[in-house]
């Protein structure tokens, strides 16, 4: 029972990228490289081709040329730091989509690496993270060894879904469970009174019976039997 596919709860910030180009396109002020009218506008343009149809790699380089020109605009750059991001925007998604979480986080500290992480990123990485240990935890429901495991799997994704509202949509579910904890905590102490019940009658049958073991075991046996009335 692990996270679904396509959850798509990251948002590329391509509106915003070609907003920023437009602004470019109206005026970048003046050259601090001299370049043909024709080759600027270009380069802006084709970046801003490269962004629609999400080519974030072409459309970074493109943008980079054009920093050369305009060492100073601060436009420009904000445009290269939110294709930046989107570019490791776009693969953390196809891990996502991918069901592959692992793979997500990866991408997101290999970003680290190259440079720190800017406030979208930072707000994506402690979403991989929630969704990571929401999806530990459901596959710990899924197949429980005791109801034990059971609670503390639910608790631990009842504390994600606290922290991480967009995953609500798994609380109906979690009450189901606490209902398969408490039956199975049910089969478990029957089952422990009747392997009790079998460990004292093997015991008494023993040629040599050991009488301080019957003893502790038929006691166990009275409380076992005394909980579960």
């Amino acid at each position: 029972m692990a996270i679904k596919k396509n959850m798509g709860i990251f948002t590329q910030c391509y509106l915003m990228t070609i907003i920023f180009c437009t602004v470019l396109l109206c005026g970048c002020g003046q050259d601090s490289i001299p370049e043909p009218p024709l080759e600027k506008n270009r380069l802006l343009i084709d970046a801003m081709r490269n962004i629609r149809k999400q080519k974030h790699g072409l459309a970074l380089a493109r943008l980079k040329k054009l920093k050369i020109i305009y060492p100073d605009n601060q436009h420009l750059a904000a445009v290269i730091g939110i294709e930046y991001d989107n570019i490791f925007v776009q693969k953390i998604q196809s891990g996502v989509d991918q069901g592959n979480l692992k793979a997500a986080l990866l991408i997101i500290k290999r970003a680290e690496k190259i440079k720190p992480l800017s406030p979208s990123l930072l707000k994506i990485k402690q979403e991989l993270l929630h969704l990571n240990a929401l999806n530990n935890a459901l596959l710990a429901i899924e197949n429980p060894s005791s109801s034990t495991v059971l609670n503390d799997a639910i608790k631990q994704a009842r504390q994600v879904i606290k922290e991480f509202p967009v995953a609500q949509s798994y609380l109906p579910l979690l009450d189901k469970y606490d209902q398969l904890a408490a039956q199975m905590a049910v089969d478990e102490a029957k089952n422990a009174r009747l392997d009790l019940v079998s460990d004292l009658k093997i015991e008494k049958n023993r040629s040599k019976t050991d009488r301080k073991l019957v003893e502790i075991l038929a006691a166990q046996v009275e409380v076992e039997h005394a909980e579960s009335q």
